[in-house]
């Protein structure tokens, strides 16, 4: 049964396995003034599930890279946004991921936000 993020309440996404049993941080970028050198400081840690939607490789100037993109659902709260990373330590390796676009559950009700994501280092590291 596919889920739509408008249409269902998190208990049906609990049941179908979307607990927030992850823990992600959401990072800044600090601007440091030279180049090559961009560092992140951590604004918070929330409790979130990950879900993978596709993947996919894309094959340019003679080399492969790998894309794929990611659902994260966390409790909704304020200052999430775009210009932030998601940062997950997923059994010893480090996930870097861009968000795209944030999302309310159920639309215009403050309860849980949808955060569909890339994971890469389009940012920098």
């Amino acid at each position: 049964m596919a889920l739509s993020a408008q249409s269902t309440t998190f208990r049906e996404r609990r049941r179908e396995g979307y607990s927030l049993r992850h823990q992600l941080s959401f990072q800044t970028n600090t601007e440091t003034g030279w180049e090559g050198a961009d560092s992140w400081a951590t604004d918070f840690i929330v409790r979130a599930s990950v879900r993978t939607l596709a993947g996919r490789e894309l094959e340019t100037a003679q080399s492969v890279t790998a894309e794929k993109t990611h659902e994260v659902t966390v409790r909704y709260r304020s200052g999430i946004s775009v210009s932030q990373r998601i940062s997950w330590n997923d059994g010893g390796d480090t996930r870097l991921f861009d968000i795209l676009s944030i999302q309310r559950v159920p639309e215009g009700v403050k309860r849980f936000l949808v955060i569909l994501c890339k994971e890469g280092r389009s940012y920098g590291s």
